[in-house]
């Protein structure tokens, strides 16, 4: 007799089952250890983070301060190169990068490239804990998609941050150019004060959002935990996926 569909499955080697079996299984358990351990260490890390460094009230005008040094002795540099006023840019006058920025954005990179590793890894957990798709009974299935969607948004949104770093240099060095272009027009200066002024206030509520998305995805997985590993009730779990 022809088999049923639900009885069709594709051939597959014995070892081979058994090996896929096991790392399916190792990757759900380490699923299980990052919402049990790892969420809620990551955002008491990133708030003491938050608090030691990024929180402090003063760190714009840190920034402000360091920029209006970093312009001040570029336009020393260009007055000693030009005695006259040229207005050539001279190709060993720079503008330096703001060292305050430079150091909070390495430490929030850092950060940032664990939460998208996390939240990648977090993501395979809940689609390795889908069911077989069927007819009815998938209310606890539309919760685990619910799942994978608030997870790609915040793996995107800690993307975001990584790509706003870049869009941060690329305006700065194109003020910069100006600077050493017309050094004589104030605004310029003004620019790269207020610029940098603005990243670190940035950076600070970046911080912020980092420790937030761990506090609600772990909020959101652990409150919908059943649903998630079992969203069709005892016997309806992974196992059933296939």
């Amino acid at each position: 007799p022809t088999p049923s569909p639900a009885h069709i499955q594709l051939p597959m080697d014995n070892s081979l089952a058994r090996s896929i079996g096991q790392l399916t299984d190792d990757l759900r358990a380490a699923g299980d250890l990052l919402i049990q351990q790892e969420l809620p260490a990551r955002a008491l890390a990133v708030d003491k983070l938050y608090r030691s460094v990024f929180g402090d009230a003063s760190l714009g005008a840190s920034a402000a301060a360091e920029a209006d040094r970093n312009c001040a002795a570029a336009l020393e540099s260009l007055a000693a190169l030009r005695p006259n006023g040229d207005a050539v840019p001279s190709p060993t006058s720079i503008v330096p990068s703001n060292a305050v920025i430079c150091k909070l954005l390495e430490t929030l990179r850092e950060e940032v490239e664990v939460q998208i590793n996390v939240m990648d890894k977090l993501k395979l957990w809940v689609q390795l804990n889908i069911p077989r798709i069927e007819d009815g009974n998938n209310f606890g299935v539309s919760i685990q998609q619910e799942a994978v969607n608030e997870l790609t948004r915040t793996g995107d949104a800690a993307f975001a941050i990584v790509d706003s770093s870049f869009k941060y240099f690329a305006s700065r060095a194109k003020i910069a150019t100006k600077i050493i272009k017309y050094g004589n027009v104030e605004d310029y200066r003004r620019s790269v004060v207020e610029l940098d002024r603005k990243e670190a206030t940035n950076l600070s509520l970046c911080c912020l959002d980092v420790r937030n998305n761990y506090l609600t995805t772990y909020d959101l997985l652990q409150k919908n935990i059943e649903k998630i590993k079992l969203p069709r009730g005892d016997g309806y779990g992974a196992t059933a996926m296939y």
